[in-house]
């Protein structure tokens, strides 16, 4: 390498999509110095991800910043635009059956103190970068792609261009972040290979401007319009992008090059109308996870870990609770109180989750393949719409309202969870059970003041103190203490949220799960701290 200029920093971040940016103001939230290159300086009219899942809008609350309400104010559909989905044979055509209340509202209130959000990646993305902008111990580099790299003796040389100038510099740094899509370069430089599940497919997607089509529709609004007729040749997803005339489309299971995206819209729409192609571009569905994602200081995030159908909303925000977990875990390792063992548990941790989604988004994505022949037939269409709306609200509504899969996913083994023998709650799709078994989310309550609980959590662990008990903490407050682990201790003495966690005494981590509970403090407090933080040979030693 020979780089015009050589920078040091702990932390290279591949990649400024929304999980390089979730993972750069994690650890500027913490005060780590990270450098984040994106070659995009700009956006290129691709809506891409769209929903906004509670437990992500969560995350974002935790920083204290407001980003939940800045993304409410630029959502271009207003926070309160109805969350319906209409299944029609055109959108000038007839009704197949609605899903309304898709996103249910009342969740936002009993579950979470957010509620889903549709916003476009698009929209989403400036934001972040604004508030990326605004910390002090992050380097924001748009325009800046990683060119090669190499680890050796503990550290990694990298070496970055400048797309336009050609301009290079050598990065070193103790962690890079491949946070870089589905082509990653940090994987394919690692070796490391996909292992693909079932459910590869070509796609088309774009963005269209019709100034007349809301005044054309023959249906309410809604968020989607899921269309299907005998000249598509398979459901085509269409809906408002920003008011007042910009929609997008996307048509998965097809022969993109075989294809004239104008004609698609026609047929979409089924009705003449003006209408201008914005932004036109094919893409591939893949159902796939890496062999592993880490290799030394290189660790693997979002969609360079993990790829799934869109069906369920589970890549965007899945990459964002992988920066979040790995976020706290490396800042743990640079201050110094996080073991030795503690990255590991990254990978361990979020592969569980992404099996889960997976899983959920080849189901959804099956549920879509659905009938299209016939249903505008003068006399077989009826029934056969019948027959087709009976099938859709039978197995289509968890792909919207999955809040088993959003809130109640859970690290079910764990080296740095703690078991407390109570039986596991039911893993339902749609089906939320609130509980404070470790592994688990910590569950939502609302308090008397307004806050939500969540509101009072500390940056670090926090320790809750629940109830009239008057169960004793200080030696676990002094194991914590000595190892520099940051703590905060909670006491609430509200008997509702006593009974929703269960125990005396909640250990609760720096993401958000419960790590530890029980009654009484434990007999070897010293263990409990370093299990928690990843430092299991010092965990033995106290046993």
């Amino acid at each position: 390498m020979s780089p015009d200029t050589h920078t040091t920093i702990p932390v290279l971040i591949v990649g400024g999509g929304p999980v390089g940016l979730t993972l750069a103001l994690e650890l500027g939230w913490r005060g780590i110095r990270c450098l984040l290159i994106e070659p995009n300086e700009n956006f290129d009219g691709n809506p891409k991800a769209k929903t906004v899942h509670q437990r992500t809008l969560e995350l974002f609350r935790r920083w204290g910043r407001g980003i939940p309400d800045k993304l409410r104010a630029a959502a271009p559909l207003g926070a309160d635009f109805p969350s319906t989905i209409l299944y029609v044979t055109r959108l000038t055509g007839q009704l197949i059956t609605a899903l309304h209340n898709a996103t249910p509202a009342d969740s936002g209130n009993r579950f979470s103190p957010e509620r889903t959000l549709r916003i476009p990646q698009s929209f989403l993305e400036p934001v972040l970068r604004e508030e990326v902008r605004q910390m002090p111990s992050v380097i924001l580099r748009l325009g800046w792609k990683l060119e090669r790299f190499e680890q050796r003796s503990g550290e990694i040389r990298a070496e970055i261009v400048h797309v336009e100038s050609g301009a290079r510099q050598e990065i070193s740094a103790q962690y890079v972040a491949g946070c870089d899509g589905g082509r990653s370069t940090v994987r394919k430089q690692l070796g490391i290979r996909m292992d693909h599940w079932p459910g590869l497919k070509q796609a088309l997607g774009g963005v269209f401007r019709a100034p007349t089509l809301w005044s054309t529709l023959t249906f309410e609004k809604a968020f989607h319009y899921n269309v299907l007729n005998d000249d598509l040749p398979h459901l085509a997803v269409v809906g408002p992008l920003q008011p007042p005339d910009a929609w997008f489309f996307d048509l998965m299971g097809v022969d993109p090059d075989n294809l004239d995206p104008a004609e698609v819209i026609r047929n979409i729409v089924g009705r003449p109308i003006p209408f201008e192609l914005q932004h036109v571009a094919p893409w591939t569905v893949h159902n796939a996870l890496a062999e592993r994602y880490r290799q030394d200081g290189v660790f693997l995030l979002g969609d360079a870990a993990h790829l799934q159908s869109p069906s369920g909303g589970y890549g965007m925000n899945g990459g964002v609770g992988d920066a979040v977990n790995f976020g706290w875990k490396l800042a743990a390792v640079l201050q110094g109180w996080g073991g030795e063992d503690l990255l590991d548990t990254y990978e361990i941790e979020r592969r569980q989750f992404h099996v889960r989604a997976l899983e959920e988004s080849i189901r959804n994505a099956e549920d879509n393949e659905l009938l299209t022949a016939g249903l505008e037939d003068p006399i077989d269409g009826p029934a056969l719409r019948q027959k087709l709306a009976e099938r859709i609200q039978l197995t289509k509504p968890k792909n919207f309202q999955s809040l088993g899969v959003s809130l109640g996913y859970r690290y079910s083994t764990s080296p740095i969870i703690l078991p407390d023998g109570t039986p596991p709650t039911p893993y339902e799709t749609s089906r939320y059970i609130p509980t404070a078994q470790p592994g688990h989310r910590a569950p939502h309550i609302w308090l008397t003041d307004g806050a939500a609980l969540f509101d009072h959590f500390g940056q670090g662990f926090t320790l809750l103190r629940l109830g009239s008990s008057e169960a004793d903490c200080s030696s676990l407050e002094r194991a914590a203490c000595k190892r520099g682990v940051p703590l905060t201790v909670l006491r609430r003495h509200e008997p509702e949220i006593r009974e929703l966690y269960q125990s005396d005494l909640v250990l609760v981590r720096p993401d958000q799960h419960v790590g530890w509970r029980s009654d009484t403090e434990p007999e070897n407090p010293a263990t409990v701290i370093d299990i928690v933080r990843g430092a299991f040979n010092e965990a033995e030693r106290n046993r």
